[in-house]
């Protein structure tokens, strides 16, 4: 069980407010088999991944957000579910509890019914499951009551009904290159009124909607996608974690106040995601500057 601090030990509605409970799950059984992405793509023949070194780096990477005050809730891995370490895809978190999705590939379906036990065991509130596909990693918060969604490779766009029903939030729709698979992969809030982007990637009508938003945008290449540069996890305001030194988003990070915390991710990156892509917010500080 979750222990009380005091507030609601559960709920979302941002991308940054301090981190207070996060799910992962230990990459124990983690294999390339059939490739799911175009990163995996490029490790499925040559340099596979080390399960042993990616549970080692998944340990750090735990050990760390606890250090930062975080209360961690693991969810078991299954030898048969390979790619449970990126435990965002199973939902989404909103004010009132998680909003589970549905996979579109059947190697990753198990993954939700095993982190729904988690959940319930914790007492953490389910409101409830989307009967269209949906990953977490398509969904961004970008201001109070405003997310983002990014739909067509792994995410129907027939699930913005559902999932604004469920959140009570207001959803732009966001269409890109399936080779980019997930919205955060190249798009990112990453502290208040900050974002990380990729203007390659991303529609004209989207940039300007951030741009009208408001928003001081650090644009990244193509390249710096499939390394990762999007794919930062904000566990307070202005502090990230980052899966490597990428010499520009850090100075520009850095250059706008926010701190930068490196983790070696080598091994667990080689699945397709980040930081951000290995952690599922349970609760954030709802009270961000």
């Amino acid at each position: 069980m979750i222990a009380s601090e005091g507030r609601n030990t559960f709920g979302v509605d941002n991308e940054y407010g301090r981190l207070l409970h996060v799910a992962l799950c230990v990459p124990l059984h983690f294999r390339i088999e059939t490739a799911i992405n175009e990163i995996q793509k490029k490790f499925l023949e040559s340099e596979k991944p080390d399960a042993v070194r990616a549970a080692s780096e998944h340990s750090v990477f735990s050990s760390h957000l606890e250090a930062l005050g975080v209360n961690v809730l693991q969810i078991p891995p299954a030898k048969t579910l390979p790619y449970q370490v990126n435990t965002r895809d199973i939902g989404v978190s909103g004010p009132e509890g998680v909003v589970l999705g549905k996979f579109r590939l059947d190697i990753r379906r198990g993954e939700t019914e095993v982190a729904e036990r988690a959940l319930s065991e914790a007492n953490i509130p389910i409101v409830g499951r989307t009967t269209r596909c949906f990953e977490g990693g398509d969904f961004v918060y970008i201001g109070p009551g405003k997310a983002a969604l990014g739909v067509g490779v792994r995410t129907d766009p027939d699930v913005v009904e559902e999932l604004s029903r469920l959140l009570d939030v207001d959803i732009v729709t966001v269409s890109f290159p399936e080779e980019f698979l997930h919205l955060d992969m190249v798009f990112n809030c990453v502290a208040p009124g900050v974002c990380v982007r990729c203007p390659e990637a991303l529609p004209a009508d989207f940039l300007s909607y951030i741009d009208a938003l408001g928003f001081d945008s650090i644009e990244v290449t193509k390249e710096d996608v499939f390394d990762h540069a999007c794919n930062l996890l904000a566990v307070a305001p202005f502090h990230v974690v980052a899966p490597r030194e990428h010499p520009y988003v850090t100075s520009a990070l850095r250059a706008r106040g926010i701190r930068v915390d490196v983790i070696d991710l080598t091994e667990i990156t080689k699945s397709g995601g980040g930081p951000r892509c290995i952690s599922f917010p349970i609760a954030r500080d709802p009270n961000v500057v």
